[in-house]
């Protein structure tokens, strides 16, 4: 496939302009003794599956396996190219942009290690149980992300606001935190489960990466953001228009 060593072959890739002008009416777009899959693009282009027929073509001649069925021999190879692609888009990335989807995947792990510990509270507090559908109903996208900072030589993260999150499911969500650390730092456990708990700080910087999730009751909503939605954008989201209750028993809170 053009590698060397750990690192793809240039020369073997071909050019944007080739790719372009080739008609496969005028022939293969390549040989097996000049092998040059396009891996800048998926496997199911036309240059790709030229490509691919001189290769399952070469794969029969030279009697490398005893599968001669086109048809699986054509999957397997379009299985690996697309692997390929992948792999040599990854290559070349800056390091720039490897660094921000470490980050941004490190902030969606903790993201849902949030939801998941407080979907864990919720089912193990009576008085929280029925909330549980609705916790569910935010998903992971449904919580606030965060972005790190170092405050004293100690990580600290930076909550982002979600524009489309009504304001006041902020303090319903931060009683399943308050319970989960209560329950995780209590002095007769002495073998506390579970990761360490960020410090979380609350910021004004807001986060609209991800869509916003639908089919929520009415009051999940920011109403201002809410009202400035065209007619259209509305029907999308499918709001249920009866409000969820988003408070906690007295026992909960004390």
């Amino acid at each position: 496939m053009g590698r060397v060593g750990q690192a793809f072959d240039e020369t073997k890739v071909p050019s944007v302009v080739e790719v372009e002008a080739f008609n496969p009416s005028l022939g293969p777009c390549c040989t097996g003794e000049n092998f040059r899959p396009d891996l800048r693009s998926p496997p199911h282009t036309v240059w790709n599956k030229s490509v691919c027929d001189v290769f399952v073509a070469l794969f029969i001649k030279r009697k490398v396996h005893p599968c001669k069925d086109e048809t699986l021999i054509h999957e397997a190879f379009f299985s690996h190219l697309g692997y390929l692609h992948s792999s040599y888009m990854d290559q070349l990335k800056t390091t720039e942009d490897q660094e921000a989807a470490r980050k941004a995947h490190n902030r969606y792990e903790r993201k849902r290690g949030l939801f998941n510990r407080r979907c864990d509270v919720c089912a193990s507090y009576v008085g929280l149980t029925r909330h549980l559908y609705m916790l569910q109903l935010l998903g992971i996208n449904g919580m606030s992300s965060d972005e790190s900072d170092v405050e004293d030589g100690r990580p600290v993260y930076l909550v982002l606001k979600k524009s489309w999150r009504n304001p006041e499911i902020d303090a319903w969500l931060r009683v399943f935190d308050v319970l989960y650390r209560r329950s995780r730092y209590m002095p007769l456990n002495r073998n506390p489960r579970g990761a360490n708990v960020h410090i979380r700080k609350l910021t004004q910087k807001v986060d609209d990466t991800r869509q916003p999730r639908t089919n929520l009751p009415v009051n999940a909503y920011n109403p201002s953001w809410l009202q400035a939605l065209t007619a259209y954008d509305k029907a999308r989201l499918k709001v249920d228009p009866k409000p969820y209750d988003f408070t906690h028993e007295a026992e909960i809170n004390s």
